[in-house]
Protein backbone atom coordinates (compact mmCIF):
# COMPACT_ATOMS: atom_id res chain seq x y z
CA UNK A 1 0.00 0.00 0.00
CA UNK A 2 1.02 3.43 -0.81
CA UNK A 3 0.52 5.94 1.82
CA UNK A 4 1.34 10.30 1.29
CA UNK A 5 1.19 12.06 4.12
CA UNK A 6 1.17 16.22 3.67
CA UNK A 7 2.53 17.74 6.75
CA UNK A 8 1.91 21.86 6.88
CA UNK A 9 4.97 23.50 8.01
CA UNK A 10 3.19 25.82 10.48
CA UNK A 11 2.44 22.06 12.46
CA UNK A 12 5.75 20.70 11.31
CA UNK A 13 7.14 20.33 14.78
CA UNK A 14 6.71 18.73 18.35
CA UNK A 15 4.19 16.35 18.72
CA UNK A 16 2.45 16.86 15.38
CA UNK A 17 5.70 16.23 13.63
CA UNK A 18 7.00 13.19 16.27
CA UNK A 19 3.27 11.40 15.71
CA UNK A 20 3.71 11.74 11.99
CA UNK A 21 7.29 9.82 12.22
CA UNK A 22 5.89 7.27 14.35
CA UNK A 23 3.06 6.55 12.14
CA UNK A 24 5.57 6.46 9.20
CA UNK A 25 7.83 4.09 10.84
CA UNK A 26 4.99 1.80 11.93
CA UNK A 27 3.66 1.65 8.63
CA UNK A 28 6.81 1.42 6.79
CA UNK A 29 7.68 -1.65 9.02
CA UNK A 30 4.64 -3.50 8.43
CA UNK A 31 5.36 -3.59 4.64
CA UNK A 32 3.56 -0.44 3.55
CA UNK A 33 5.44 2.54 1.52
CA UNK A 34 4.56 5.94 2.82
CA UNK A 35 5.92 9.71 1.92
CA UNK A 36 5.77 12.00 4.27
CA UNK A 37 6.03 15.72 2.96
CA UNK A 38 6.41 18.50 4.75
CA UNK A 39 4.82 22.12 2.85
CA UNK A 40 4.11 25.53 3.26
CA UNK A 41 0.11 25.94 3.99
CA UNK A 42 -0.41 27.85 0.48
CA UNK A 43 0.99 25.40 -1.24
CA UNK A 44 -0.93 22.41 0.65
CA UNK A 45 -4.41 22.36 -1.52
CA UNK A 46 -1.96 22.24 -4.76
CA UNK A 47 -0.23 18.87 -3.36
CA UNK A 48 -3.62 17.38 -2.76
CA UNK A 49 -4.93 18.55 -5.97
CA UNK A 50 -1.69 16.49 -7.68
CA UNK A 51 -2.64 13.53 -5.18
CA UNK A 52 -6.49 12.83 -6.31
CA UNK A 53 -5.21 13.03 -9.69
CA UNK A 54 -2.71 10.31 -8.97
CA UNK A 55 -5.56 8.06 -7.14
CA UNK A 56 -7.67 8.57 -9.89
CA UNK A 57 -4.35 6.83 -12.39
CA UNK A 58 -2.99 4.33 -10.41
CA UNK A 59 -5.72 2.47 -8.91
CA UNK A 60 -3.79 0.50 -6.77
CA UNK A 61 -2.34 3.55 -4.77
CA UNK A 62 -4.51 4.39 -1.55
CA UNK A 63 -3.47 8.03 -0.78
CA UNK A 64 -4.61 9.58 2.44
CA UNK A 65 -4.61 13.30 3.21
CA UNK A 66 -4.31 15.58 6.27
CA UNK A 67 -2.95 18.97 6.67
CA UNK A 68 -3.38 18.32 10.26
CA UNK A 69 -1.46 15.98 12.10
CA UNK A 70 -3.12 14.83 15.66
CA UNK A 71 -4.69 11.54 17.44
CA UNK A 72 -7.72 12.92 16.19
CA UNK A 73 -7.44 13.67 12.49
CA UNK A 74 -5.46 10.66 12.05
CA UNK A 75 -8.10 8.18 13.50
CA UNK A 76 -10.39 9.91 10.78
CA UNK A 77 -7.91 9.70 7.67
CA UNK A 78 -6.39 5.89 8.67
CA UNK A 79 -10.02 4.41 8.89
CA UNK A 80 -11.99 6.20 6.71
CA UNK A 81 -15.98 5.01 5.84
CA UNK A 82 -16.28 1.61 4.70
CA UNK A 83 -17.76 2.47 1.51
CA UNK A 84 -15.06 4.33 0.03
CA UNK A 85 -12.36 2.38 -1.81
CA UNK A 86 -9.69 4.20 -0.61
CA UNK A 87 -9.65 3.49 3.28
CA UNK A 88 -8.25 2.11 5.96
CA UNK A 89 -8.79 -1.29 5.72
CA UNK A 90 -9.83 -3.05 9.36
CA UNK A 91 -7.01 -5.59 9.22
CA UNK A 92 -4.04 -2.56 8.59
CA UNK A 93 -4.64 -0.69 11.71
CA UNK A 94 -3.27 -2.97 14.14
CA UNK A 95 0.12 -2.43 11.83
CA UNK A 96 0.60 1.16 13.14
CA UNK A 97 0.17 0.26 17.03
CA UNK A 98 2.57 2.95 18.82
CA UNK A 99 3.90 2.06 22.01
CA UNK A 100 3.24 4.59 25.23
CA UNK A 101 5.64 4.92 28.06
CA UNK A 102 4.62 5.95 31.22
CA UNK A 103 7.34 8.45 30.92
CA UNK A 104 5.59 9.60 27.88
CA UNK A 105 1.96 9.86 29.34
CA UNK A 106 0.27 11.14 25.64
CA UNK A 107 -2.92 12.66 24.90
CA UNK A 108 -4.74 10.77 22.45
CA UNK A 109 -8.43 10.95 20.95
CA UNK A 110 -10.32 8.90 18.78
CA UNK A 111 -14.05 9.83 17.19
CA UNK A 112 -17.26 7.76 16.40
CA UNK A 113 -16.69 8.79 12.59
CA UNK A 114 -19.82 11.26 13.68
CA UNK A 115 -20.08 13.87 16.46
CA UNK A 116 -18.45 12.20 19.70
CA UNK A 117 -14.89 11.76 20.72
CA UNK A 118 -13.05 10.68 23.77
CA UNK A 119 -9.71 12.71 24.67
CA UNK A 120 -7.63 11.46 27.55
CA UNK A 121 -3.76 10.48 28.19
CA UNK A 122 -2.44 7.09 27.87
CA UNK A 123 -1.31 7.20 31.79
CA UNK A 124 -2.94 9.52 33.88
CA UNK A 125 -6.36 9.09 35.47
CA UNK A 126 -9.11 11.63 35.50
CA UNK A 127 -6.64 14.29 34.38
CA UNK A 128 -8.27 18.36 34.58
CA UNK A 129 -8.36 18.87 30.84
CA UNK A 130 -11.83 20.63 30.07
CA UNK A 131 -12.84 18.13 26.90
CA UNK A 132 -11.30 15.50 29.09
CA UNK A 133 -13.48 12.12 28.44
CA UNK A 134 -16.76 11.56 26.22
CA UNK A 135 -17.77 14.32 24.47
CA UNK A 136 -20.94 14.13 21.98
CA UNK A 137 -22.32 17.02 19.69
CA UNK A 138 -20.58 20.18 21.75
CA UNK A 139 -21.37 18.66 25.25
CA UNK A 140 -19.57 17.15 27.41
CA UNK A 141 -20.98 14.10 28.79
CA UNK A 142 -18.42 11.92 30.75
CA UNK A 143 -15.00 13.00 32.37
CA UNK A 144 -13.06 9.43 32.92
CA UNK A 145 -13.67 5.87 34.58
CA UNK A 146 -11.17 3.74 36.48
CA UNK A 147 -11.84 -0.01 36.30
CA UNK A 148 -11.14 -2.38 39.16
CA UNK A 149 -10.19 -5.83 39.69
CA UNK A 150 -11.59 -7.98 42.12
CA UNK A 151 -12.54 -4.47 44.09
CA UNK A 152 -9.02 -2.74 43.41
CA UNK A 153 -8.27 -0.30 41.23
CA UNK A 154 -6.11 -0.40 38.49
CA UNK A 155 -4.16 3.22 38.19
CA UNK A 156 -3.70 3.84 34.76
CA UNK A 157 0.01 5.39 35.77
CA UNK A 158 0.97 1.52 36.63
CA UNK A 159 0.11 -0.15 33.43
CA UNK A 160 2.82 -2.54 32.20
CA UNK A 161 2.24 -1.98 28.14
CA UNK A 162 0.12 0.64 26.75
CA UNK A 163 -0.58 0.80 23.15
CA UNK A 164 -2.73 3.27 21.08
CA UNK A 165 -3.93 2.17 17.66
CA UNK A 166 -6.13 4.44 15.43
CA UNK A 167 -9.12 3.29 16.88
CA UNK A 168 -8.49 2.29 20.24
CA UNK A 169 -5.98 2.15 23.34
CA UNK A 170 -5.25 -1.18 24.94
CA UNK A 171 -3.53 -1.06 28.66
CA UNK A 172 -2.24 -4.32 30.38
CA UNK A 173 -1.41 -5.07 33.95
CA UNK A 174 -0.41 -8.55 35.87
CA UNK A 175 -4.38 -8.75 36.40
CA UNK A 176 -5.91 -7.79 33.56
CA UNK A 177 -5.91 -6.37 29.84
CA UNK A 178 -8.52 -3.23 28.86
CA UNK A 179 -9.35 -2.31 25.06
CA UNK A 180 -11.56 0.81 25.01
CA UNK A 181 -12.88 1.39 21.65
CA UNK A 182 -16.11 4.36 19.75
CA UNK A 183 -17.64 2.04 17.67
CA UNK A 184 -18.11 3.77 14.53
CA UNK A 185 -21.56 6.15 13.33
CA UNK A 186 -22.98 5.12 17.33
CA UNK A 187 -23.06 7.02 20.50
CA UNK A 188 -21.37 3.57 22.14
CA UNK A 189 -18.24 2.95 23.72
CA UNK A 190 -16.72 -1.06 24.38
CA UNK A 191 -14.19 -1.49 27.52
CA UNK A 192 -13.18 -5.00 26.79
CA UNK A 193 -11.53 -6.14 30.41
CA UNK A 194 -9.82 -9.67 30.64
CA UNK A 195 -8.47 -10.88 33.86
CA UNK A 196 -8.64 -14.52 33.80
CA UNK A 197 -7.86 -14.58 37.38
CA UNK A 198 -10.64 -12.38 38.99
CA UNK A 199 -13.68 -13.23 39.99
CA UNK A 200 -14.90 -9.31 40.01
CA UNK A 201 -14.66 -6.98 37.30
CA UNK A 202 -15.71 -3.34 37.96
CA UNK A 203 -16.45 0.14 36.61
CA UNK A 204 -16.45 3.48 39.11
CA UNK A 205 -17.50 6.86 36.87
CA UNK A 206 -16.15 10.03 37.65
CA UNK A 207 -19.15 12.11 38.76
CA UNK A 208 -17.98 15.22 38.04
CA UNK A 209 -19.71 16.00 34.67
CA UNK A 210 -22.91 13.86 36.09
CA UNK A 211 -25.80 14.86 37.95
CA UNK A 212 -28.08 11.78 39.06
CA UNK A 213 -27.50 8.25 38.45
CA UNK A 214 -29.70 5.19 38.86
CA UNK A 215 -29.18 1.78 39.60
CA UNK A 216 -31.28 -1.44 38.79
CA UNK A 217 -30.84 -4.75 38.17
CA UNK A 218 -29.28 -4.84 34.52
CA UNK A 219 -27.37 -1.41 34.37
CA UNK A 220 -26.53 2.05 35.85
CA UNK A 221 -27.72 4.96 34.44
CA UNK A 222 -25.93 8.18 34.55
CA UNK A 223 -27.24 11.46 33.78
CA UNK A 224 -25.22 14.33 32.39
CA UNK A 225 -26.28 18.01 33.61
CA UNK A 226 -25.19 19.43 29.74
CA UNK A 227 -27.86 16.80 28.84
CA UNK A 228 -30.07 15.77 31.87
CA UNK A 229 -32.32 14.33 29.62
CA UNK A 230 -30.71 12.13 28.41
CA UNK A 231 -28.56 9.01 29.27
CA UNK A 232 -25.43 7.03 29.57
CA UNK A 233 -26.64 3.53 30.25
CA UNK A 234 -23.76 1.24 31.84
CA UNK A 235 -24.28 -2.59 31.30
CA UNK A 236 -21.57 -5.40 31.24
CA UNK A 237 -20.99 -7.08 27.05
CA UNK A 238 -22.37 -10.04 28.31
CA UNK A 239 -26.00 -10.63 29.83
CA UNK A 240 -25.02 -11.43 33.80
CA UNK A 241 -26.08 -10.58 37.08
CA UNK A 242 -25.04 -6.96 38.56
CA UNK A 243 -24.16 -4.85 41.71
CA UNK A 244 -24.59 -1.03 41.59
CA UNK A 245 -23.61 1.70 43.88
CA UNK A 246 -23.75 5.65 43.70
CA UNK A 247 -21.21 5.34 40.61
CA UNK A 248 -20.07 1.72 40.17
CA UNK A 249 -21.12 -0.96 38.59
CA UNK A 250 -19.81 -4.34 39.33
CA UNK A 251 -19.96 -7.75 37.35
CA UNK A 252 -18.23 -11.35 37.49
CA UNK A 253 -15.59 -11.31 35.14
CA UNK A 254 -16.70 -13.23 32.73
CA UNK A 255 -19.00 -10.80 31.85
CA UNK A 256 -16.09 -9.73 29.68
CA UNK A 257 -15.80 -5.86 30.47
CA UNK A 258 -19.06 -2.97 29.89
CA UNK A 259 -21.08 -1.59 27.41
CA UNK A 260 -21.25 2.58 27.78
CA UNK A 261 -24.28 3.64 25.81
CA UNK A 262 -25.97 7.30 25.13
CA UNK A 263 -29.02 8.79 24.25
CA UNK A 264 -33.10 8.08 25.33
CA UNK A 265 -33.50 4.80 27.31
CA UNK A 266 -34.86 3.41 24.18
CA UNK A 267 -32.13 4.71 22.15
CA UNK A 268 -29.42 3.12 24.35
CA UNK A 269 -31.38 -0.32 24.89
CA UNK A 270 -31.34 -0.47 20.94
CA UNK A 271 -27.48 0.33 20.65
CA UNK A 272 -26.65 -2.11 23.46
CA UNK A 273 -28.77 -4.82 22.12
CA UNK A 274 -27.61 -4.62 18.26
CA UNK A 275 -24.07 -4.84 19.67
CA UNK A 276 -24.62 -8.22 21.61
CA UNK A 277 -26.52 -9.58 18.78
CA UNK A 278 -23.78 -8.48 16.19
CA UNK A 279 -20.07 -7.65 18.07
Amino acid sequence: MNILILLGLSRANGNSACMAEEYKRAAEAAGHYVTLVSVARKKLLSLMLVSLVAIASHGQSQVYLTQDITPESLVKTSTGEGNNPNYMKPKYIDDLAIQVSKDENREFSFTNKRSAYWYGRTHQDHFGAYFAGWNISTRRVLSDYSLLIDGQILLRAEADNTTVTPDGITRQWPQAKEQMQLIDNDDLIVIFVDAPKAKNIGISFDQRLIVKTKGSKESLCLYPGQTPELMIKAVPIKPVDIQTGDSTLTVPAQAGGFLLAYGTESHCDSLISMYRIQG
